[in-house]
């Protein structure tokens, strides 16, 4: 752009016409780095950050930050700002504060620039100070004297303006892992956790939980929460109980064995209940509640994919009414789709591995951003002990799950080798194998999608050795069946399919047995005396064969009733008759009554 354009640009941005203001505005944003003339722009752009029209002003304000990097000497330009925000627009200072607090990185004379800002923290304006606060937080990383602007923090959360009481926790904790001397951090969350004032209370309350991993002495910072959860102000108990939790979860996150790691989960979930219980207005706590309900029930409990969602469920219904609706919704619907990535993780080839977990890592960070987008206010903060916190939490989770999936796997592997030998050589091998040879198949198998195609297609199989089962035995079997059928966890699915296999072998093995005396069993002796009866007498044993050794064994009529019972009973009544030579439904019906009564009896004497 040549210096005719640029003097059109000065010449609108000082008209009279508002119009030609604004377009001088945009003109300045769009250009600044062909501007051959850096110091008339960025004097235009100050002056036009105290016009009199609102929308040049924050146009021309919101432009200074980007300006700010090419100005001829930003000494001048870091004065001018300074000037800026000391004028009396209240509108205007959160936006310069901003600006203040980012283009501080840039300034090579930070000393001088730092006695500037603590300037500001002691100003005899609430509004003025209330803005340094945020000021701080986003310069903090590159002021020199840190143990200042610490105490200047600290000092300023002891400010009874109600204002800064809201906004200031935040920008403490942005600061707080940039502090060197964390004794000094300590210091002082103690002194405001031991405050009369319950408002400063329930800012140490706040703190501890974002500060806690910084502070040397755990053990007093841990006591001085337990102490606030009993406070008897609510308002206090609520963010004490809401950073225990947290701070429950960054115990689990450094968590060596997994035992420590369940442990100090299942410690979070009662003190982020308690937080969400006692809140009404602001509830940090509920969201987390439910989450970490959720993750824990699918790491640690065998629990039904309906369960968990209805945790999801709630934590959707958590933000109804609030302005933050829109971000809780997308944060909860990502944070449910990396919860089913975890229960997808196997032992699988790499590359499959690194594009599962891929997609688990960004719903995860994706909800923890949204996450703590949402909880922010209208200006910036270190999201990152957050974010990294919940990630690192459900990423500790994925062995133990990924663990629990191949123990189910071996377990099958184990009774299928059961099975399978049980039923060579026996009629029973025509309806097991087809069973134990898709059982094999799905052992083998590392992909997820794959590995619950295969369990799906099990279920015919499983269906037709269920169904050769004795009659009296197969409901517990169909049961099991029809929730395998129904159910969406694929760890959910492993466990009904060995208890299916479990349940099975001891008939399968019983049958082998019983097969070998299958024959003797045809010669055994019933007989119906007659007369009006309830009962069958059977001769077991060798009597059958002429011995005189005997033992004889009663059935209940109502045990092997069936619609045809009483007119076969005609046709043996007052006689002695071999099984075999029975009706075929009643021969049957008393095969299965031995077998499943009295087994014991018949490998006694029969074997």
């Amino acid at each position: 752009m040549d210096l005719v354009n640029q003097a059109e640009i000065h010449r609108k941005s000082i008209s009279i016409e508002v119009a030609e203001r604004r377009e001088a505005v945009n003109q300045l944003r769009s250009n600044r780095s062909v501007l051959p003339d850096k110091k008339q722009a960025w004097d235009d752009l100050i002056r036009l950050a105290k016009d009199k029209d609102n929308d040049v002003r924050w146009a021309a304000a919101d432009s200074l930050s980007s300006a700010f990097c090419s100005v001829w000497d930003d000494k001048q330009a870091w004065d001018d700002l300074i000037r800026l925000i000391k004028d009396k627009d209240y509108d205007m200072w959160g936006r310069v504060a901003m600006i203040l607090g980012y283009t501080f990185q840039f300034i090579p004379y930070k000393k001088q620039a730092w006695d500037d800002l603590h300037q500001l923290t002691v100003d005899t304006d609430d509004e003025l100070r209330r803005r340094s606060v945020g000021l701080l937080g986003t310069a903090f990383p590159d002021i020199p004297d840190k143990k200042q602007a610490w105490d200047d923090l600290i000092r300023l959360a002891k400010d009874r303006d109600k204002d800064m009481w809201y906004i200031e926790p935040d920008y403490l904790s942005a600061v707080i892992p940039h502090i060197p001397d964390k004794k000094q951090i300590w210091n002082g969350l103690h002194q405001l956790a031991v405050d009369t004032d319950g408002e400063l209370r329930r800012r140490s309350a706040e703190l501890l939980g974002t500060a806690f991993p910084h502070i040397p002495d755990k053990k007093q910072a841990w006591d001085d929460l337990i102490r606030l959860t009993k406070d008897k102000d609510r308002s206090v108990r609520i963010f004490a109980n809401y950073s225990s939790g947290r701070v429950s979860i960054f115990k689990a996150t450094e968590a060596e064995s997994e035992e420590d790691f369940r442990k100090e989960l299942e410690n979070a979930l009662p003190f982020f209940e308690k937080s969400s219980v006692e809140a009404t207005w602001v509830n940090p706590a509920r969201f987390c509640h439910l989450f970490y309900r959720s993750f824990y029930l699918i790491t640690f409990k065998q629990t039904s994919e309906v369960e968990v969602q209805k945790y999801l469920a709630e934590a959707k219904s958590a933000s109804k009414g609030s302005w933050r609706e829109k971000l809780l919704l997308e944060a909860v619907e990502n944070l449910a789709n990396a919860l089913r990535e975890v229960q997808k993780v196997r032992e699988m080839d790499q590359k499959t591995i690194k594009c599962d977990l891929n997609t688990y890592r960004r719903c995860c960070e994706r909800a923890a951003q949204l996450l703590d987008t949402a909880q922010l206010r209208d200006f910036p903060t270190d999201k990152a002990p957050r974010a990294q916190r919940a990630t690192k939490l459900i990423k500790m989770g994925l062995p133990i799950i990924d663990r629990r999936i191949k123990k189910l796997l071996n377990e099958i592997d184990k009774k299928t080798k059961v099975l399978c030998d049980a039923a060579r050589g026996t009629e029973a091998e025509e309806y097991v194998n087809p069973s134990c040879k898709a059982l094999r198949e799905i052992i083998k198998i590392r992909n997820p999608k794959e590995l619950d195609k295969s369990i799906n297609r099990l279920i015919p199989n499983l269906t037709f050795m269920v169904e050769n089962l004795p009659e009296s035995e197969r409901n517990f079997s169909y049961i099991k069946l029809e929730n395998l059928k129904k159910e969406e966890y694929l760890e959910d699915k492993l466990s009904l399919v060995n208890e299916i296999i479990v349940f099975v072998i001891p008939y399968i093995n019983m049958s082998k047995i019983l097969e070998g005396i299958d024959k003797k069993l045809d010669d055994i002796t019933i007989s119906l005396e007659p007369g009006v009866h309830k009962e069958l007498v059977i001769t077991i044993g060798l009597e059958a064969f002429g011995t005189g050794v005997k033992e004889v064994v009663t059935i209940p009529q109502e045990a092997i009733d069936y619609p045809d019972l009483k007119e076969d009973l005609e046709k043996i009544k007052g006689k002695s008759i071999k099984l075999a030579s029975l009706p075929s439904k009643l021969a049957k019906k008393v095969k299965d009554y031995l077998i499943r009564n009295k087994k014991d009896n018949l490998l006694k004497h029969l074997r």
